[in-house]
């Protein structure tokens, strides 16, 4: 590598930090959105978002809670965060009560996927594919693991008692083989 190169881009990304700090970004657009809002209840659905230009005037906001404000207003902004803290606090009493190790760790990455975008305030990954997508999917996987729990505790209930019936059976406990998976044959 050319340390020159290195140093040039690292000086480039400094300066536009400090020329324009995100921070100060996201507070210039909560400034900008609640000076706009009309009401409590906002301008309207659409009225931040580049895809209705065609049904009048639209404003671009670049943030995602800003441009919630303009469009639902406080109220909404504030049934909104309701909401998403609700799903965040469910999927994490759901993750929570799964026993498979394994289920569990999987339910603990897809919650820190939901708690992230759920509270994300610089981007509007909610309004985006395929982010909304995997937020809603795995928010719902989270929500399905107990049962999935549950599904798996009873089969693993029914091989034990499966394999207690056969030594009762045969008066010896019989050792199964490895299961491996072979390709089909064709």
């Amino acid at each position: 590598m050319n340390p020159e190169l290195v140093q040039e881009r690292i000086d480039s990304f400094k300066s536009r930090a400090e020329a324009s700090p995100p921070q100060a970004f996201i507070q210039e657009q909560f400034e900008w959105a609640t000076y706009n809002t009309k009401g409590w209840l906002g301008n309207g659905l659409g009225r931040a978002t580049n895809s209705t230009r065609t049904f009048g005037d639209v404003s671009l906001v670049e943030t995602y809670y800003p441009k919630l404000i303009f469009e639902v207003g406080t109220i909404g902004t504030l049934a909104f965060l309701a909401f998403v803290t609700h799903l965040t606090f469910t999927t994490f009493k759901a993750k929570q009560s799964v026993r498979d190790k394994n289920l569990r760790s999987f339910g603990s990455s897809y919650w820190v996927f939901v708690l992230i975008i759920s509270y994300n305030t610089y981007w509007y990954p909610l309004d985006t594919d395929p982010v909304a997508v995997y937020y809603w999917f795995f928010a719902g996987v989270i929500l399905a693991l107990p049962k999935i729990d549950r599904q798996e505790l009873r089969k693993q209930k029914l091989v034990e008692q499966q394999d207690e019936s056969d030594v009762q059976k045969n008066g010896k406990k019989k050792v199964s083989k490895p299961r491996i998976a072979t390709p089909a044959t064709s």
